[in-house]
């Protein structure tokens, strides 16, 4: 697979990711902190694609964002705040105050479908390349604030590749996980928990609907309780509460057993189901 096909690859998966997650948030999830001091979860998602958007239209090609456009010039009194990097927590919240999920949605779909035709247009050889993002900012002032170029400072040397892996290509990682379907991701998560830098690749488009069954007992359910997942892959299919086998002829009936009474049960997902909980 050449770098192009996979960049489209990656950023179609995370345009899918944004809206799976973020399609039905109500007003109240949009402005909440997962935590103290932390952004609002409503500037989180507009900056995915605001900073896919920059670094495309201003760092490598030096043409005016999308966000700057005319069908977005309701956004206009956001532009001093740039992509949001290098701002102060009010300064997050006034971005997550002032837009609107639908209108993040589509904007989000707007600057990923500029990417897919960008990526289908060049060459592996302009990847390559190290943009001259430094002469590309002079003409936004937004770029040119000490707590914006502070932020980003260490990625002017990049070539475009690693700037639309997000330079994640160039990290440490304690752990490198190939595989990253129920096993593979659920060992991530856990390392992730104790502080480790897990790198988990996969070949295969994710998620999937591939032809597979995955049938879950108590010890897998265990393991998604630790992780803290349970709930989220029980409401995605009826639980299978009675055990039934046929032997000689006969049809026998009894209660699916477990030293918990609330994992007593089995489960039958469908894999592309089960990618999107554990992606």
């Amino acid at each position: 697979m050449n770098v192009t096909t996979y960049l489209k690859r990656q950023f179609s998966n995370l345009n899918s990711v944004i809206h799976y997650y973020a399609d039905d948030l109500t007003e109240e999830e949009w402005l909440t902190r997962p935590g103290p001091g932390q952004n609002r979860i409503g500037y989180t998602v507009w900056h995915m694609p605001r900073a896919q958007d920059h670094f495309l239209h201003a760092w490598i090609r030096g043409e005016e964002e999308i966000a700057n456009s005319d069908r977005w010039a309701h956004w206009q009194r956001l532009k001093p705040l740039g992509i949001g990097v290098g701002i102060t927590l009010k300064e997050s919240d006034e971005i997550a105050c002032s837009v609107h999920l639908a209108d993040v949605l589509m904007y989000a779909d707007e600057v990923h479908q500029s990417l897919v035709t960008w990526l289908a247009e060049i060459g592996e050889d302009v990847l390559d390349q190290v943009p001259d993002a430094q002469g590309c900012l002079t003409a936004f002032p937004e770029y040119q604030t000490p707590g914006y170029l502070e932020e980003v400072n260490n990625l002017f040397a990049k070539p475009g590749e690693l700037l639309m892996k997000d330079n994640k290509l160039e990290m440490d990682y304690d752990v490198i996980i190939v595989g990253a379907r129920i096993a593979g991701s659920i060992l991530a998560t856990q390392l992730g928990r104790f502080g480790h830098r897990v790198l988990l690749l996969e070949k295969a488009d994710f998620p999937s609907n591939t032809l597979s069954t995955s049938f879950f007992r108590a010890p897998a359910l265990r393991v998604f309780e630790k992780v803290g997942i349970l709930d989220e892959v029980q409401s995605a299919a009826p639980p299978m509460r009675i055990m039934w086998n046929y032997i000689d002829g006969h049809v026998i009936s009894e209660p699916v057993e477990a030293a918990e009474e609330h994992l007593r049960f089995f489960l039958c997902e469908r894999r592309i189901t089960l990618d999107w909980i554990l992606y």
